[in-house]
């Protein structure tokens, strides 16, 4: 009886020694849909008209807070702005904004006929927007623009891009 009942004790003193082989938990998940992200143009920059310098490089900066902030050139005239971008997305939400572009690596205006180049980089001073509560927001882009000396006269245009994505 000895011999079983010490055998008994040794079973016992064993399975109360072996860690479990396995173990189960549950766990959560969970996702948010949000409304998509959208940008539209809402206008164009302008520099206005000017006359280019004979002698030396000009430059003519218009800051996102449409003041034009810089003519160095022979004449400054004409209306000038910002570009202006609507965003909309989901309501509260921040968003990046980026460019392609800058005084480093300018965008490139060109002539219609597109002979005559004259480069400007883009100036963004809202890098992120919070959207409001009806998920609206906009911001401005401004450009500094360079005139070579004698850059002939025309109409330039060009093109550039902004990007938004949520943070």
């Amino acid at each position: 009886m000895k011999i079983i009942k010490s055998a008994i004790m040794i079973t016992g003193l064993c399975m109360a020694a072996t860690p479990a082989f396995a173990a189960q938990e549950s766990g959560n998940a969970g996702a948010e849909v949000i409304n998509p992200i959208s940008v539209t143009a809402a206008n164009d920059i302008s520099f206005g008209t000017f006359v280019a310098n004979t002698a030396s490089v000009g430059y003519v900066t218009i800051e996102p807070e449409n003041i034009r902030s810089q003519c160095s050139v022979a004449s400054c005239t004409g209306l000038f702005s910002p570009s202006t971008f609507n965003v909309t997305g989901e309501p509260g939400q921040a968003v990046n904004v980026s460019h392609i572009g800058d005084s480093l690596n300018p965008v490139t205006f060109q002539l219609t006929d597109g002979t005559n180049i004259i480069t400007f980089g883009l100036i963004l001073h809202t890098p992120v927007l919070t959207l409001d509560a009806a998920g609206a927001g906009s911001f401005n882009i401004g450009a500094r623009l360079r005139i070579p000396a004698n850059t002939p006269a025309g109409n330039y245009s060009g093109n550039y891009w902004v990007q938004v994505e949520y943070q």
